[in-house]
């Protein structure tokens, strides 16, 4: 039996965190909400899944984001442009590795680029959209919220390992 979506969400999304970007998961009972002004990257895709990827973090956390993935130096702090690139490519490795976590090792999809979500753009799930999966993480530098909006297949078959 597969888990439940919020669930592989979760477990792709701390993974990523931890691995791409060093950055550790803090024991919580309800993480934090992400607060009003996240800063959101969205990843769109299409295949036997349709949909896009949203990822929301607080603020503060994106200057270690980038540092950790960027390997620079304590006391260089990264440009804004660093640290947007730093949040969509960590939007692109959470999408990429969801997508065969929730529909296995053999479907292909067309995955695009990821970009910073505003409001009205073409990755932007449309408006009052509910997600068909949430996961929120609070982490050492701050909270993180990633929302997968999708047509998720009810009762399929467990994707093969």
């Amino acid at each position: 039996m597969t888990p439940p979506p919020d669930e592989t969400l979760l477990a792709v999304a701390e993974r990523a965190m931890e691995d791409l970007a060093f950055l550790l998961p803090v024991p919580a009972d309800s993480p934090p909400a992400v607060p009003p002004d996240a800063v959101t990257a969205a990843v769109a895709f299409e295949g036997p899944i349709c949909g896009t990827l949203v990822l929301r973090v607080s603020p503060e956390m994106l200057p270690a984001l980038a540092a950790n993935m960027l390997g620079l130096d304590p006391g260089a702090p990264p440009s804004a442009d660093q640290q947007q690139d730093a949040l969509k490519e960590l939007a692109n490795v959470v999408c990429g590795n969801l997508l065969p976590a929730l529909a296995g090792a053999e479907p292909v999809f067309n995955v695009r680029a990821p970009v910073l979500a505003v409001p009205g753009a073409d990755a932007a799930p449309p408006p009052g959209a509910a997600p068909a999966a949430v996961a929120r993480l609070a982490l050492d530098v701050g909270t993180a919220e990633v929302l997968l909006y999708a047509d998720l297949p009810v009762g399929a078959a467990p994707p093969t390992p």
